[in-house]
């Protein structure tokens, strides 16, 4: 296909092809009914039925190469269709007006014609081809006045005055139906394409706040709406997620009481207000201050509601487009599927990364984290240490107590070390009643005070009395790999277990030859 007829296409046009294409369809209809009707009217033809035949067929001919146009760039094709539609008329004005006269049905032919290149071509050359038609009856009366042609009789001026007005209504009839038409098709193809783009940006976000900032940038800009605010959240709690437009406010949660959001999440319609009350939205009133023909559209999927979109629209209430209410409700079903998605990939994620008893980072997001931090260390020249820590007697705790209670003292042991870490700090299981934490820009002496303050919190949290014993190496000091940093922090840690447990040990106090093993300490 020809990139005429792509752009054509694009644009949301008739192929140029196709509209050629049914010209000719229309030629061959007139020359067909022309020959038929001339059959019919002995004493109008002037000429034999096989030379009307024959005329026609030659017309026919003649205009077949119009077909192909649509093969050349689009400026010639244009420029060989106009000559195609004068020849048209010259051809209607013969076998109409020319020698039927203006009192034969033929003559409607003039006004099929102009509805036909009106619709097919453009409104503009319409009325070009109006013109011509009218041009052409007006010279054939004058041509005939003066006596050159016997063709129009003097006595119709009113029949012809009457022709060319025809002519002219039906094509400014035509026009601006047309236009009314294709206006509303070429809006709805505008829509239909902006959604597309709005599912192709969706299918490269993968993160929940991305998908919201993408939902309300293309309300705000697709749809020129004012202001929007997406309220959306996995746990049931509504959360802010994005807005444009809006007014900060540090409450990012909303209230429960928020009459807006918790009628249009009910709603399965959307839900239309010409403002919002102060006292029974008082959050919406703050974010959107002042706001007025304010529309909201509920995120459902799966039976139950996401979240709601809230926008504010320039027109009045009454004059909100049907139109752009049912194109929201579309983006907001994209995006609550996608949300959906991107919570459920987020909890893959979490489940992937950390253990699912204690709830902390598991033992391959440790080995990753680490890789990563000594890498950013070793680039920059700043210390990363590694905690190592072990629960002491855990094997007596849980043939003591059970392993319900020795679960329990996990978690308890694991939320502890998150809870009294650093915000870039990472507590992980290690495994079995082990866990290990990395500590960022932190030498030697700064890791062994964190330890020992980690030891302290242990034996204080834990529900039963539970000790931990702790093993700190730091790099590059103990290693120059992860693997040779975590095997001096193991080490320091069977120290402090062989020296009495409950106690902090830096890789720096343990013999380099001296190895522990675990049966000397078991």
């Amino acid at each position: 296909m020809s990139s005429t007829t792509t752009r054509s296409a694009e644009h949301g046009l008739v192929p140029l092809a196709d509209r050629l294409r049914y010209m000719q369809i229309l030629r061959c209809v007139m020359a067909a009914t022309v020959t038929a009707a001339w059959l019919a009217i002995p004493d109008a033809r002037g000429l034999t039925g096989m030379q009307t035949t024959g005329y026609c067929v030659l017309y026919v001919v003649l205009t077949l190469p119009t077909l192909l146009a649509w093969r050349l760039p689009r400026r010639i094709a244009v420029a060989a269709f106009g000559p195609a539609l004068l020849f048209d008329g010259l051809f209607l004005a013969w076998v109409t007006y020319g020698h039927s006269g203006l009192g034969t049905p033929l003559t409607y032919l003039l006004l099929l014609h102009v509805v036909s290149v009106t619709l097919l071509a453009s409104f503009r050359t319409g009325l070009k081809i109006a013109l011509w038609h009218s041009l052409l009856v007006g010279a054939a009366y004058q041509l005939t006045v003066a006596g050159y042609v016997d063709g129009i009789p003097p006595q119709t001026l009113a029949q012809l005055v009457l022709l060319i007005t025809a002519i002219w209504l039906v094509t400014i009839a035509t026009a601006s139906f047309g236009a009314v038409n294709e206006r509303e098709l070429r809006r709805r193809n505008y829509d239909l394409r902006a959604l597309s783009r709005f599912g192709l940006r969706l299918e490269t976000t993968s993160e929940s706040d991305a998908i919201a900032n993408e939902l309300v940038d293309a309300v705000v800009d697709e749809f020129g709406i004012s202001r929007a605010l997406l309220i959306a959240s996995a746990t049931g709690e509504p959360h802010l997620l994005a807005g444009r437009g809006i007014t900060p406010t540090d409450a990012q949660l909303l209230p429960g009481g928020d009459a807006v959001v918790n009628r249009a999440k009910a709603d399965h319609k959307p839900l239309r207000l010409k403002r919002a009350d102060p006292v029974a939205n008082p959050w919406l009133s703050a974010v959107m201050p002042d706001a007025r023909n304010i529309v909201a559209v509920r995120l459902f999927s799966e039976n139950h509601a996401l979240g709601v979109l809230i926008f504010e629209h320039h027109g009045d209430l009454g004059r909100i487009e049907r139109r752009i209410v049912e194109m929201v409700e579309q983006f907001v079903s994209h995006t609550a599927l996608a949300l959906q998605n991107a919570w459920l990939l987020a909890q893959i994620r979490a489940l992937a990364a950390t253990d699912g008893l204690t709830g902390i980072a598991n033992r391959r997001t440790f080995e990753t984290e680490l890789d990563r931090e000594i890498g950013r260390a070793d680039r920059s020249g700043l210390p990363v240490s590694v905690v190592l820590v072990d629960i002491d007697h855990f094997k007596r705790h849980n043939d003591e107590y059970g392993h319900q209670q020795g679960d329990r003292t996990l978690q308890l042991v694991a939320a502890a070390l998150s809870e009294a870490g650093r915000g870039a700090d990472l507590a992980a299981r290690y495994g079995g009643e082990e866990f290990v934490v990395v500590l960022p820009n932190t030498d030697l002496a700064g890791a062994t005070a964190i330890a020992e303050r980690l030891r302290v919190r242990i034996a204080a949290a834990s529900e039963l009395p539970v000790t931990a014993s702790f093993g700190v190496a730091a790099f590059p000091e103990h290693g120059s790999t992860p693997g040779d940093v975590v095997r001096a922090a193991d080490h320091a840690l069977y120290e402090s277990k062989r020296a009495g447990r409950n106690r902090v040990t830096a890789a720096a106090d343990v013999p380099l030859l001296q190895v522990v093993h675990e049966s000397d300490v078991s």
